[in-house]
């Protein structure tokens, strides 16, 4: 159970920490959709785009909640926000499709590490007073 604890503490501080640079260096733009990409065996499409205020010829993967590949043709131009990572990765989600907010998940995760770790004293304090007793 500890270990539960341990993984789900290290989600919240990841979930933290990119909830807060996205935050801090989001902007808002444009991109074309020049396609679609879907993972292997799901229904489910994200969009190909080229975000139009990075004036360059990369197209990345739009990752926003569900669309409707029919309301964004290839060429339409969509309003996007997007953040360059410290990679130079470029995060790019829809501005009316923002997929769950990263913040948001971690302080769930947060309340779920919580409950692991009062079980895990719980379990604890049970196995050290049926040893004394």
């Amino acid at each position: 159970m500890l270990f539960f604890y341990i993984d789900f503490k290290i989600i919240v501080m990841i979930l933290k920490r990119n909830a807060k640079y996205f935050e801090e260096n989001k902007k808002y733009g444009k991109a074309e959709v020049v396609g679609y990409d879907s993972s292997e065996g799901s229904r489910w499409y994200s969009l190909i785009v080229r975000v139009l205020n990075l004036n360059e010829s990369k197209t990345y993967i739009c990752n926003s909640a569900k669309i409707n590949i029919h309301d964004y043709p290839k060429g339409k131009i969509v309003d996007v926000i997007y953040a360059v990572t410290k990679r130079g990765h470029v995060n790019v989600y829809l501005r009316d499709r923002m997929p769950a907010d990263e913040g948001h998940m971690s302080k769930i995760f947060n309340v779920v590490s919580k409950i692991i770790l009062a079980i895990t004293i719980i379990l604890l304090m049970i196995g050290i007073a049926t040893v004394c007793l």
